[in-house]
């Protein structure tokens, strides 16, 4: 129907043979499942194969890309960004969940609220849901853009999740390549491209997504994507410095504090932890009342890191 909004799915996917179809079904199982458009990075298992089943089962749903040689995470994920021809898009790593019902959740909250789907530019961000390979779970509920706080200032804080964002196509448009070949430094610069330029973000309290956490990459880095990984902070200050996009002192020391923390992770360095430590006394933003302290996810890191012991 012309006045249903058309759902755009992107995945990337590299060495996820074992979940891939996993992602897949949770996709189509959803109502107003526009594409499914996946981009391979040279996988050297058998993801291309299933990904290649899966479309030939149902002809015109998939649009599949294979990069050939490999390209990195970013490189891949900016492959995408001209893939899908749909109203809304929804993103998707190759071996997470989209909850069932989720997509008629977001039409439903799109015509409930009379959204210009075809015209606006918006985001729609449910709760994300987060399962451990020890089966704890952990949901995210991004009540914070309930009280109309700039989206910028809570990715810093990761107060927002943006896994579940189903966002306008319109805005893909605006995103400017950062891929540095394979260096993790421009990873956050990347990822916060939603919360720089979309003008309006809704919250809707429903799963939009299950993360399955401690298996991906970012989890196993070495030593040495761990030191690039320290400029991850600064790297994204220099980008929206490019961009004018200003930000408050509180996040500017915030910034500075996750900088000196991943400092402090990747070196070991004292002198880091005792940085770190000002700075986030710094950034503290009494607008954002007692969540913005983050001790919830303080108490949860300590939780998974006695886990492990």
């Amino acid at each position: 129907m012309s006045d249903t909004p058309r759902i755009s799915a992107i995945i990337i996917a590299y060495n996820q043979e074992d979940v891939i179809a996993r992602t897949l079904d949770s996709l189509l199982s959803q109502d107003c499942l526009y594409e499914i458009c996946v981009s391979d990075d040279c996988s050297s298992d058998n993801t291309w194969g299933i990904l290649q089943e899966y479309s030939s089962k149902h002809p015109g749903l998939f649009k599949l890309r294979r990069n050939e040689p490999n390209i990195g995470i970013f490189a891949n994920e900016e492959q995408t960004w001209n893939m899908p021809s749909g109203d809304m898009v929804y993103r998707i790593a190759g071996d997470d969940v989209c909850p069932e019902g989720y997509f008629r959740a977001v039409v439903d909250f799109i015509y409930s609220h009379s959204l210009d789907f075809k015209s606006d530019s918006f985001a729609i961000v449910g709760d994300c849901l987060t399962i451990y390979p020890d089966g704890q779970r952990k949901i995210d509920s991004n009540l914070l853009l309930d009280k109309h706080v700039r989206p910028l200032k809570l990715k810093l804080r990761e107060l927002l999740n943006d896994r579940s964002a189903c966002f306008s196509r319109s805005i893909l448009d605006k995103y400017i390549p950062v891929s540095k070949g394979r260096s993790y430094e421009v990873e956050a610069a990347q990822d916060f491209q939603l919360e720089m330029f979309c003008p309006s973000f809704y919250g809707i309290h429903v799963p939009g997504s299950v993360y399955y956490a401690e298996i991906g990459v970012s989890f196993h880095l070495d030593k040495e994507e761990k030191l690039q990984r320290e400029a991850v902070y600064t790297c994204l200050a220099e980008f929206l410095d490019k961009q004018e996009i200003r930000l408050d002192r509180c996040d500017r020391n915030y910034l500075k504090f996750r900088t000196e923390y991943l400092r402090f992770g990747a070196e070991r360095s004292f002198v880091s932890l005792l940085k770190a430590f000002g700075y986030y006394l710094l950034s503290i933003d009494l607008s954002l009342g007692t969540e913005g302290l983050e001790l919830s996810r303080l108490w949860n890191a300590l939780k998974r890191k006695r886990s492990r012991i």
